[in-house]
């Protein structure tokens, strides 16, 4: 593989495994500013450091190949340093929503096993519930604020004055990093991916930008999301291997006026929000306009997006929005359609197929179904235990989606979302973009909750707009009348004060279904 810095263009066999790629740019490039949050800036020598230390203060507390680390933590360049540093010595790090409840937090501690904890010491309370037999205390360092327990300690603690040496024996299959799936349908399943499939993963992205007209090697990146997302470990090691910039926002996760104050500051050109984000983007905008003419590409994905939100955030913003697709086990198998709302498969990575694994006819409702070296290695089980559940090398995705007669791929729904309602298949998302085109409507949401009779029962949650007044339910519903048919009308709506949402702004369907259970009862 050629040692040649990256010039205007990236060669996709330039492209070096994570690791790799950290220890040739530090080399090559030790003065550029590869990351920044605030006011503070590391070059990838200063990056580079930082992770060799941490690394070697791993090694002297036992931390082995194979261990896992839990990264408790938001929007943080820690989370990079940390990264990179169990990389180093063939560790992985589990990015753990912080969102999680202590039973929650209890749950995955016990499955992953981990060595070493690091959190933000005012999300520490989630460890209330794990015994220190699963995790003795002197393994758990906070990255900032004060330590919460006796022998808990900073994580400054653990940076070693001497570096580690970059490694000569890396096993690039070996799993680097765990991602829980969103876990609001049920309990999250534990992704695995490897330095192998991340740089994969990466030319995929090089080539979807190049298609594009766009340059990979130049750019400043917004985290899109904390690391426990996919986004946000995936955009932070492309910057790092391609040489671009990356830029963590003030905010430990999505807020529209940090993200918006961040991309005026620092000239940000790439921007990926979900449906909920590009809704909240507009509201800040429009309140209070920031500079963002430096945006070159601006994706939004992880659920359907309603077609008013494309012309408003135009209109608004003044940039195009493009549709994006990516899972936590697979991403860059598709890239821009012929519309900047659909999608089209990369050549050979992507099919959308029956329930009998045949190609399906344009216009036909089927799974889309996803191949490549790019796709995740399975779901963690245990340690040691990694279930593969790709079926002939493909993996089945769950999405249902339709392919038009141009080739174009368009989003219906997640199939386990599907609310089956007397025989009928209803894609919430539906429901939602259409009671969200209500005027009183600030943000919307929907569910199914079991029914004896009906299988399942539609339940509808909207908050109100300020200058909303006291609508009666009734009276939304009776609107949807010319725009839904019949069935797909919730049977329930109730008001509420927010919608619970995931820190990547998907609504969490488990938590509405047990506010429905509790308003039902």
């Amino acid at each position: 593989m050629s040692s040649a810095a990256y010039s205007s263009t990236v060669r996709q066999s330039e492209i070096y495994l994570p690791i790799d790629a950290l220890r040739r740019n530090a080399l090559e490039r030790p003065d550029f500013i590869v990351m920044t949050q605030g006011e503070d800036n590391w070059t990838y020598e200063r990056f580079a450091d930082e992770v060799r230390r941490l690394s070697r203060g791993f090694v002297k507390r036992g931390v082995k190949r194979g261990d896992r680390i839990v990264l408790h933590l938001g929007n943080s360049a820690a989370a990079a340093i940390a990264s990179y540093a169990a990389m180093m010595i063939g560790a992985m790090v589990f990015p753990m929503n912080y969102h999680y409840a202590p039973g929650e937090v209890k749950g995955l501690i016990g499955r992953i096993q981990p060595t070493l904890y690091l959190g933000h010491g005012d999300v520490y309370g989630g460890l209330s519930q794990v015994d220190t037999s699963l995790l003795p205390v002197d393994r758990r360092f906070i990255v900032d604020g004060s330590t919460p327990d006796s022998g808990v300690k900073l994580w400054s603690t653990l940076f070693d004055t001497e570096l580690q040496p970059w490694p000569s024996d890396e096993d690039y299959d070996a799993p680097i990093i765990l991602v829980s799936t969103s876990g609001t349908t049920s309990e999250p399943k534990l992704v695995v991916h490897t330095q192998n499939t991340v740089q994969h993963t990466i030319t995929a992205i090089v080539d979807v930008i190049e298609s594009s007209g766009g340059d990979p090697a130049v750019g400043v990146d917004l985290a899109a999301t904390p690391m426990f997302h996919s986004p946000g470990w995936l955009i932070l090691m492309t910057a790092v291997t391609l040489g671009r910039k990356f830029v963590w926002p003030e905010s430990r996760e999505f807020d529209a006026n940090a993200f918006l104050n961040a991309i005026e500051r620092h000239r940000c050109t790439i921007l990926i929000a979900t449906p909920f984000g590009v809704a909240e983007l507009i509201d800040s905008q429009r309140a209070n306009p920031r500079d963002v003419s430096s945006l070159s590409v601006c994706y939004v994905g992880g659920d359907a997006c309603r077609a008013e939100l494309f012309d408003e955030f135009e209109r608004v913003l003044g940039k195009t929005l493009l549709n994006g697709f990516a899972l936590s086990e697979a991403l860059g198998c598709l890239k821009g359609g012929l519309t900047n709302r659909s999608l089209q498969a990369r050549p050979g990575a992507a099919r959308v197929v029956d329930e009998q694994g045949n190609d399906t006819k344009p216009g036909e409702v089927g799974e889309l179904i996803l191949s490549g070296e790019n796709v995740f290695k399975g779901y963690w089980k245990s340690p040691g235990v990694i279930d593969d559940v790709r079926r002939d090398g493909w993996f089945y995705t769950g999405d249902l989606v339709r392919k038009d007669e141009q080739g174009d791929i368009w989003f219906v729904s997640r199939r386990k979302e599907i609310i089956v309602r007397d025989g009928e298949n209803i894609a919430p998302i539906e429901i939602e973009q259409r009671l969200l085109e209500h005027p009183y409507a600030a943000d919307a949401a929907v569910a199914g909750v079991p029914d004896a009779r009906l299988g399942e029962r539609i339940v509808g949650f909207m908050k109100l707009t300020k200058d909303a007044g006291n609508p009666a339910p009734e009276e939304v519903l009776r609107s949807l009348s010319s725009v839904l048919a019949a069935y797909k009308i919730p049977e329930f709506l109730f008001f509420v004060d927010h919608i619970p949402r995931t820190a990547w702004g998907k609504a969490d369907r488990r938590k509405l279904r047990a506010m429905a259970t509790g308003y039902l009862r």
